[in-house]
């Protein structure tokens, strides 16, 4: 993925688990996943670039038992 083209970019289907580590990053974005931990498969992912201050929303994420990620986009830093 060119790292100067999209802002945030968010994966259905991503059967990543806790085991995986960084070989799905990408230079340039944060990753920010949640996991399907009831059964094999499923997950999602978001990958939002590194200037972006963005923060995972817990209260709701908690709240939805859909595979969803919400986010807060608090600014760009500098």
């Amino acid at each position: 993925m060119n790292s100067g083209g999209y802002d945030i970019v968010g994966i259905t289907e991503t059967w990543l688990g806790e085991e995986d580590g960084d070989e799905y990053n990408i230079e340039g974005y944060k990753l920010i996943r949640k996991y399907r931990s009831s059964k094999i498969g499923g997950g999602v992912a978001l990958y939002a670039k590194e200037n972006f201050n963005v923060q995972k929303i817990p209260e709701i994420d908690q709240l939805m038992s859909s595979e969803d990620i919400w986010i807060k986009l608090l600014g760009e830093h500098e």
